[in-house]
């Protein structure tokens, strides 16, 4: 049983990172930077101003939890890449958002893409009937999930 918890741990690690990657790839660190930041200044009926990627992805706006979702991506992949990592030379608000990034990534897989994470983990998701970013998004989120399932389970035996 501990064998299969850590290949589901490391394989929802190389989902995430993978799915982060691509994501940031996909749109760019510009525009994943100004989805965090909330930099769109046009939303709702005033999409235009966004990307025709953005709006692939996300549709006419861009909600809270889709912005802690990207702000999730990235720093799954700043942290994977030794960007930024707890120290204690950080402030401790950095350091304890770190620490409990990987609980919120299962929060958000678990809450917001639930639907789309169980069709992964099955092989029914149809990667060609979305956006490439919104499939590297939920790619992502079923890695978060595995991921923290097996740290939920790592005291079980």
């Amino acid at each position: 049983m501990t064998q299969l918890k850590t290949a589901a741990k490391q394989l929802g690690i190389i989902l995430a990172l993978v799915g982060s990657l691509m994501f940031v790839v996909e749109l760019g660190v510009g525009t994943t930077w100004d989805i965090i930041a909330g930099n769109d200044t046009a939303t709702g009926p005033k999409a235009t101003g966004h990307s025709q990627e953005v709006v692939a992805v996300f549709g006419q706006s861009i909600d809270v939890v889709e912005r802690v979702t990207v702000f999730l991506m990235a720093a799954t992949l700043a942290t994977s890449i030794g960007l930024i990592g707890i120290n204690r030379n950080n402030p401790e608000v950095v350091n304890q958002i770190l620490r409990y990034a990987p609980w919120l990534g299962l929060a958000v897989g678990v809450t917001s893409l639930s639907t789309e994470i169980s069709e992964i983990i099955t092989g029914d998701f149809d990667f060609d009937s979305v956006a490439d970013g919104y499939g590297f998004m939920a790619l992502a989120a079923t890695g978060w999930v595995m991921s923290g399932v097996s740290n939920l389970l790592n005291g079980r035996n």
